[in-house]
């Protein structure tokens, strides 16, 4: 399979960008480490940061072909983030729908997601009490008293002990 060029892809976030600013809000999530990214000096250094854009918020928001350029309100403050379409690698709608390019992904996040999948399928496959394809799981020894005749399982619940 081809890979899709950087114009293409930031033509990908542009649109998303678009459609979901329609409504109510935005969440874009970005590697605040990335070349040309300019946050708050708290917010850098941050794989995963994910900023809230609306334009019903008071501080502009704008984006072009090379990315966003919004006015965030912080502790009181406003302060010009500037945010590469290359540093993001998510955005997630007000309504939860959510598009992530994996390719922009910082490696520690790709790592995660790729352990949490393993784990989510390796509980699928193994639940507790099942076994691996072509097996029989072993059966519990059923229990027998003087009140159980031999062959008949025991009934559930609470039994006279003598």
């Amino acid at each position: 399979m081809k890979e899709k060029g950087s114009h293409t892809v930031n033509a990908e976030k542009t649109s998303k960008f678009d459609e979901w600013m329609l409504g109510d809000h935005a969440l874009v999530h970005l590697d605040s480490r990335r070349a040309g990214v300019e946050v708050p000096d708290n917010l850098k250094n941050n794989p995963s940061l994910t900023l809230k854009l609306s334009y019903l918020f008071s501080g502009e928001t704008t984006h072009d072909e090379s990315g966003i350029t919004t006015y965030l309100k912080f502790g009181g403050n406003y302060s010009k983030c500037v945010l590469p379409w290359s540093a993001v690698w998510g955005m997630t709608s007000a309504e939860g729908k959510q598009m992530v390019w994996p390719k922009d992904m910082p490696n520690e996040l790709l790592i995660a997601f790729a352990k949490q999948q393993l784990t989510s399928f390796g509980r699928k496959i193994f639940r507790k009490g099942s076994t691996p394809q072509g097996t029989t799981p072993p059966q519990p020894a059923a229990e027998t008293t003087e009140d159980t005749p031999q062959g008949e399982k025991p009934k559930k619940g609470l039994r006279r002990v003598k």
